[in-house]
């Protein structure tokens, strides 16, 4: 758990994702936890602070693990899933932004057309729909989230990214935690609040 925010990771969601995504063709890996500083740069969003070891960042997903391993010839093109800490130095605090948590990231760097992002979002809709009702929207040109129905969490963001140094890919949330179990523990408290309201 992490100071304030009370829901703990549920590593058995960690492991029925990755156990989801081998049967759909994501290799599993082991993914550096911090990358060289170029890496990380790639997706930080502009102004992030890097938390650093030894003069490394740590990943704040596990695509700049990814991105990292690409950039020195470590990972060859294909689909891959790696599970990792991610680290973020979040301007606001609260049950949805932690400093850090943990994270089943997969890329795709075979096929990085629109066709295969569609097929990708699809099969991670199908996996948080065994858990709650989900809807895809377009957060920003090209980039797609998959969110709760009833609220908008945000579950898992997708898109496709291109940079000399790596090339192109496709990017993926398999599965994120807490985060996901605050989004069932919302989903449980609502349902409780219509079953009292309905008893009065």
């Amino acid at each position: 758990m992490d100071g304030a925010n009370n829901t703990p990771i549920s590593y058995q969601h960690i492991a029925e994702a990755i156990r989801y995504y081998s049967r759909k063709g994501f290799q599993e890996i082991t993914a550096p936890w911090t990358s060289a500083r170029p890496a990380w740069e790639i997706t930080a969003p502009k102004g992030a602070t890097a938390y650093e070891i030894e003069g490394r960042p740590l990943v704040a997903s596990g695509e700049q693990s990814f991105l990292e391993m690409i950039g020195t010839g470590a990972l060859a093109p294909g689909c891959y899933q790696c599970t990792t800490p991610c680290f973020r130095d979040e301007p606001v605090r609260d049950e949805l932004h932690r400093l850090y948590f943990l994270k089943t990231e997969l890329i795709e760097t075979r096929h990085t057309d629109e066709a295969r992002l569609v097929e990708i979002i699809a099969l991670c809709k199908t996996f948080f729909g065994q858990y709650v009702n989900v809807a895809v929207e377009e957060s920003a040109p090209g980039v797609f989230d998959i969110v709760t129905a009833a609220d908008r969490i945000e579950l898992g963001s997708y898109g496709i990214r291109e940079h000399p140094d790596v090339g192109r890919w496709i990017f993926a949330t398999g599965c994120a935690e807490p985060r996901l179990s605050t989004a069932l523990a919302r989903h449980v408290q609502r349902a409780k609040l219509r079953t009292f309201q309905t008893a009065l």
